[in-house]
């Protein structure tokens, strides 16, 4: 066993344990998963990773030598299936689609995409406890309407390309052809 894997996942895992424990709905999301063991293999590269949940966070172990039988669910899909996954993807979707193959507890997946996905961190105030809170509010601020101008020139962008595309193909195309592709 390298030395590095070891370490990679005991820095992953307590990384994820702070952040669970700053979040207030956390130990109650937790509290539901206790107990509960979710095994994640990866294809490409090939990766196996059990998450043993409990009431105070949650433990990644590797899962090489894991059988089946001693977890509660086993989920394996590629990492572009992950991300996926980790966007915000439909599970079913991706089940229906083949990209995916979940045994056992589904709900168990769900609920630790919920897990992660829900976190409710208060930066501004850890930042406080840095900074002070004059600059922490100044820059969380800021972050802010990045973020706010990011979203809305993602938008814009992909109204430019949708209309950029539709007269584009009615320049090089027939009009029943652009009714055609206007309507999918």
């Amino acid at each position: 066993m390298l030395v590095t894997p070891t370490l990679l996942l005991a820095g992953c895992e307590r990384t994820l344990n702070a952040l669970l424990d700053r979040d207030p709905a956390a130990p109650a999301r937790l509290a539901a998963l206790a107990g509960s063991r979710l095994l994640v293999r990866l294809e490409q590269p090939h990766l196996a990773l059990v998450i043993h949940y409990h009431y105070a966070g949650l433990d990644l172990m590797r899962g090489e030598d894991i059988d089946e039988v001693d977890v509660d669910a086993v989920v394996e899909m590629t990492p572009e299936t992950f991300s996926q996954w980790l966007s915000g993807a439909s599970i079913e979707r991706l089940m229906f689609d083949g990209k995916l193959a979940v045994r056992g507890r589904i709900h168990l997946l769900e609920a630790t995409r919920d897990l992660f996905f829900d976190l409710d961190i208060d930066w501004e105030s850890e930042l406080a406890r840095w900074l002070g809170d004059t600059p922490a509010h100044s820059l969380a601020e800021g972050v802010r309407r990045a973020a706010r101008w990011g979203l809305r020139a993602k938008d814009e962008l992909m109204q430019d390309v949708s209309s950029m595309s539709l007269k584009r193909l009615a320049c090089c195309q027939g009009a029943s052809s652009v009714t055609y592709f206007a309507s999918t």
